[in-house]
C-alpha cells in the first residue's frame, strides 16, 4: 500500500492458487472517503506466438499478477478523482504538449500535485 497526500492506493496478491491468483487493487481518497476495489482472478498464462503458455516461475507470475492489477490500480484512480479535475486535465494536454516548458520535470510535478492539494 502506497500513500501519496490523501490518497492510499495499492495492489494485494489475496490468494494464490493452482494456476491463477486471486488479487484486489485499491484506492482510497481519505479526505473524501471515497474508495474504488476491484477483486479479480488472473491465470498464470499469458498468450506467446498464437498459444497460451503457462507460467510456472514464481517471478514470471509475479510480474503477471503485477501487470494485471495496474490496469485495474489506474480505473480505481481515475473512480476515486472528481470527473471535474479529469477533465481539466484532459484539456490541459494539448496546450502542456504544445508549450516549451520551463524547469525540471521534478519541479513541475511537484508544483502540479502542490496544486491539486491546495487548489
Amino acid at each position: 500500500m502506497r500513500k501519496t497526500g490523501a490518497i492510499s492506493y495499492g495492489i494485494q496478491e489475496l490468494e494464490q492458487r493452482e494456476g491463477e491468483s486471486v488479487a484486489k487493487a485499491f484506492c482510497w481518497d481519505l479526505e473524501t472517503n471515497v474508495r474504488q476495489e476491484k477483486v479479480f482472478t488472473g491465470k498464470h498464462s499469458m498468450k506467446a506466438k498464437g498459444s497460451i503458455k503457462k507460467l510456472e516461475d514464481p517471478c514470471d507470475i509475479y510480474e503477471k499478477v503485477a501487470n494485471d492489477g495496474a490496469r485495474r490500480l489506474r480505473s480505481c484512480i481515475l473512480g476515486v478523482i472528481p470527473g471535474d479535475i479529469n477533465d481539466k486535465a484532459i484539456g490541459q494536454c494539448p496546450e502542456t504538449l504544445a508549450a516549451n516548458s520551463q524547469g525540471p520535470l521534478k519541479d513541475r510535478i511537484a508544483n502540479a500535485l502542490r496544486g491539486y492539494y491546495l487548489g
